[in-house]
């Protein structure tokens, strides 16, 4: 089944897509109740995305103070894709950043394999979202590298400030 053959909104023949909201810390603003500015921008970015896509979004999971490894551990990728299973109209499926869906490479297959098994396109920030599984593994691999590279160079600066005082 292609995503014209899916369920739209007839409202206005808009393709379905729902949000995944991410964000690994848990910011003052949250503990307090409040929404975290960061969860806000993916939100707005998101939807922009949709708008692109000429989908509507039907519903936003929200994780935040949950690490992205294990999507068995993590109860709104659980509750997400049991919303699929009850939703089947669903075509494409936005995350921020390619690293919320997962950052175990066998955890993101995994999870790769749930949503294809439900036959929703995974929309990430970068490239098409009909890219075949292999340009995902490899987009997948970029920025892992980059996000390790980056955070040990921090380090690295932190250490070297460290031993000049």
């Amino acid at each position: 089944m292609n995503i014209t053959e899916k369920a739209v909104d007839h409202r206005n023949d808009r393709a379905l897509a729902v949000l995944f909201l991410s964000m690994a810390s848990m910011p003052v603003s949250a503990a307090r109740g409040g929404e975290p500015l960061a969860v806000q921008v993916q939100r707005e970015n998101g939807r922009k995305k949709a708008a692109e896509l000429n989908s509507h979004v039907s519903r936003e999971f929200v994780e935040i103070g949950v690490a992205a490894t294990g999507h068995r551990k993590r109860p709104a990728i659980v509750e997400l894709l049991h919303y699929l299973d009850e939703n089947p109209g669903i075509c494409y499926v936005i995350f921020s950043a390619t690293g919320r869906v997962s950052r175990r490479l066998e955890d993101f297959r995994e999870l790769m394999t749930q949503f294809d098994a439900r036959d929703v396109v995974v929309v990430l920030p970068y490239g098409d979202p009909l890219m075949p599984a292999a340009v995902r593994e490899a987009l997948w691999r970029t920025t892992e590298w980059v996000r390790e590279r980056s955070l040990a160079a921090r380090a690295q600066r932190r250490q070297k400030a460290a031993s000049a005082t």
